[in-house]
């Protein structure tokens, strides 16, 4: 078993209950109200400009060339994702913003932004690994199934597109390669992806409960 592997099976707990908590399931059978929905897309879109922000840092961590195109594309891939993703519902004539921070991406940012510029590039890469494979699974997992009605279908769907499948497993690659060439970093990589996949959590749940700082 790859050190992948068992990372994502020995998560199982916290993802299921990400997979069954009240904002994604809603989402799924499109009882999740607009006001939640875009108050979600409009944090999102704050994560992702600090998610580019943590990658800089990883490239400055950087040991090679071949490292900082990897760490570059990163970035970029989280401005593709508010055009691909977020454009489609920003753009919605009832689409409106609470210019308003919860509590959950307050800790999120802050999550990532330390650990990416203060810890190794392997444990601070393990802190940000935890948003892409999830919203990958989610997209996978639901894609499958019959939606009833079809409100959100297409932020499942943009989700695990082939080319953001191909994306995540690259990253997956980068991810085995440092556990392999640096096997005392292996314990706290495990730490701060469990803890990443708990803010993910709560990143959903403020969103669903309009929580506000």
């Amino acid at each position: 078993m790859t050190f992948c592997d068992q990372l994502w099976e020995e998560n199982q707990d916290i993802i299921q209950k990400i997979v069954s908590m009240d904002f994604i399931q809603a989402m799924f059978d499109g009882s999740l109200s607009n006001e939640q929905f875009y108050y979600y897309i409009e944090q999102d879109i704050h994560y992702l400009n600090d998610y580019a922000r943590a990658n800089a840092y990883l490239m400055g961590k950087s040991e090679n060339t071949e490292q900082l195109k990897f760490f570059l594309a990163s970035a970029d891939a989280s401005f593709k994702e508010q055009e691909r993703v977020h454009g489609h519902y920003t753009v919605q004539p009832d689409y409106s913003q609470k210019n308003t921070l919860t509590p959950a991406f307050k800790n999120y940012s802050n999550f990532i932004l330390y650990n990416t510029a203060t810890q190794s590039l392997p444990v601070g890469y393990a802190s940000i690994l935890a948003c892409p494979w999830l919203y990958v699974y989610l997209g996978e997992h639901f894609s499958t199934k019959k939606f009833d009605n079809t409100k959100y279908q297409y932020w499942f769907e943009a989700n695990c597109t082939i080319e953001v499948q191909e994306w995540l497993i690259e990253q997956k690659k980068y991810f085995e390669t440092f556990a392999i060439n640096f096997p005392s970093y292996r314990e706290e990589m495990k730490k701060l992806f469990r803890d990443a996949l708990f803010l993910e959590y709560e990143f959903w749940n403020d969103a669903y409960l309009l929580k506000s700082i």
